[in-house]
């Protein structure tokens, strides 16, 4: 039976077996209802809570995002020419702006180049670690939604059964 016929069938579990609607298996549908589409949206928030707890920690704290897109708007395949590109290319000075939002945040000169070497030598690691953290909370989120809805599942056709052999 398809997914699509769950949501069908607990709307006819609402109805007595002479077709008129029950108010209390109509509240008893509601109740679950409510407990399953609540529990998967905190689901999906917690999921993009956690998501976006990293990214906002590097806006505030490490490199705002406009000037990281700049950056990696500038890319090229070779170091020297990315560099070239990020200090006197198309977009200006985006090594400089840097420094000037880190001054602007009270960072020591001394921990903005640390950041900027940090940020040099590691962004791809810090890329593949950050895909590789995603998509691990992804599949998890995925497993526990479909856990979820399995459960929701067996227990409308739980109730679908236990209506059936009743007589209200």
């Amino acid at each position: 039976m398809s997914d699509k016929n769950i949501f069908h069938i607990a709307f006819l579990n609402c109805f007595s077996s002479d077709g008129r609607l029950n108010r209390t298996r109509t509240w008893r549908e509601i109740r679950y209802l409510v407990r399953f589409s609540s529990s998967w949206l905190v689901t999906i928030i917690l999921f993009l809570a956690i998501c976006a707890t990293p990214i906002v920690f590097v806006h505030t704290y490490v490199v705002p995002i406009p000037i990281s897109l700049k950056i990696f708007g500038a890319f090229h395949i070779d170091p020297e020419v990315w560099e070239y590109n990020i200090e006197k290319g198309d977009l200006g000075d985006v090594g400089a702006e840097y420094e000037a939002w880190s001054k602007e945040r009270g960072f020591s000169k001394r921990t903005a180049i640390f950041w900027q070497y940090y940020l040099w030598y590691c962004w791809p690691f810090l890329i593949a670690y950050a895909i590789y953290i995603f998509a691990a909370f992804y599949l998890f989120i995925h497993k526990f939604s479909n856990a979820l809805f399995a459960r929701y599942r067996r227990k409308v056709f739980h109730r679908e059964r236990a209506y059936y052999f009743q007589k209200i």
